[in-house]
């Protein structure tokens, strides 16, 4: 469950509203609808008269491509029928699809498999996927779906033109990044039509680009902190921020609490006190991919992690008495609209 919310853009979003600001009326336009199993907002400043049904129809033809592309749910689309691929068979790859699995790829390396778009078998098993309420699974049936997990039994061409798969039964599901990535090509299509002061978000992934006012003042973001009233405020100006966490989407069995985030390493629901995970990037799609990769990790490794690769991340864990603990690294320091750093 993507945990971010934002003060800007309800839910609820009116397709054309003003917001005073500083005595001078700016003028939003807002636009949104379904994709991915999930909704898009997107919210404009502009002086311009913008064609509003002809921008919407290209932004859900946009939608659309990448959903042919990228859903497990669409019979007939590009990662089925890579997922239907005999082991050592080629297959062409679309330019777009390249480019997610080889960014897949690389923070799959640099992050020794905390991140894996073919872990699905593991979170089907444990009852986070298509079938919910599952009893839970059996050291053996973890051994089994673990036997069909593993990135780096896909074989992708340096320039992301060809994939072989090197073993039977692996499948791919780029639900972790394909919703960042949906958000980047959205801001593209922005860019392309001239428009270059929006939030773009699609189920809580967001990027930013521009300012909030004609006057310079960047957007802001409000992140969801739970069992507090505290709120931790992002200034952005052309990044994009991604959370992944565990507080909205889990179950008890015998009084133990199981999280969505399974470990592609061990198999087991990553059992940590990490409540969330946010990664501010200039790119969407790899927030998101690292968002739910620190999730894995967790708090100590997720720290390290973040430092050895220089990342602006924020992470929050349950402490003593129900406390959040809070961990902002260096670089996301620069985001933070007046709060105290821990």
């Amino acid at each position: 469950m993507r945990a971010l919310k934002y003060i800007s853009i309800a839910l609820g979003i009116i397709l054309l509203f003003y917001v005073a600001e500083q005595g001078k009326t700016e003028k939003f336009l807002g636009l949104h609808g379904q994709t991915m199993g999930t909704f898009y907002n997107i919210k404009i400043r502009t002086d311009k008269n913008i064609n509003q049904p002809e921008l919407k129809q290209k932004i859900e033809q946009e939608l659309a491509q990448i959903n042919q592309q990228m859903s497990v749910f669409i019979k007939d689309s590009e990662i089925n029928k890579i997922n239907a691929l005999p082991p050592q068979n080629k297959i062409s790859l679309s330019p777009e699809m390249g480019t997610v699995l080889r960014s897949a790829q690389k923070i799959y390396n640099q992050t020794q498999g905390a991140f894996d778009p073919t872990v699905e078998p593991l979170v089907e098993l444990w009852g986070f996927g298509k079938e919910r309420n599952k009893p839970i699974p059996s050291k053996e049936e973890i051994r089994q779906a673990l036997a069909k997990v593993g990135l780096k039994y896909v074989k992708i061409k340096t320039d992301g033109t060809e994939l072989v798969k090197q073993k039977q039964d692996l499948s791919l599901n780029l639900s972790a990044i394909a919703k960042g990535y949906g958000v980047d090509r959205l801001a593209q299509v922005l860019h392309q039509e001239g428009i270059n002061n929006f939030i773009v978000e699609i189920g809580g992934e967001i990027k930013t680009s521009g300012t909030k006012t004609n006057t310079g003042e960047d957007w802001n973001i409000a992140l969801d902190v739970p069992v507090s009233t505290e709120e931790i405020v992002l200034n952005l100006n052309g990044n994009a921020v991604a959370t992944s966490g565990n507080y909205r989407n889990f179950y008890k069995n015998k009084g133990k609490i199981y999280g969505h985030t399974i470990s592609p390493k061990n198999g087991y629901p990553a059992e940590n006190p990490l409540i969330s995970a946010t990664v501010i990037s200039p790119n969407c799609m790899e927030a998101d991919a690292y968002a739910t990769a620190l999730m894995v990790m967790g708090w100590h490794e997720g720290k390290n992690f973040a430092q050895t690769q220089n990342l602006a991340i924020i992470l929050l864990k349950q402490g003593e008495e129900n406390k959040i603990r809070r961990y902002i690294s260096p670089k996301a320091y620069q985001y933070i609209k007046g709060q105290p750093h821990d």
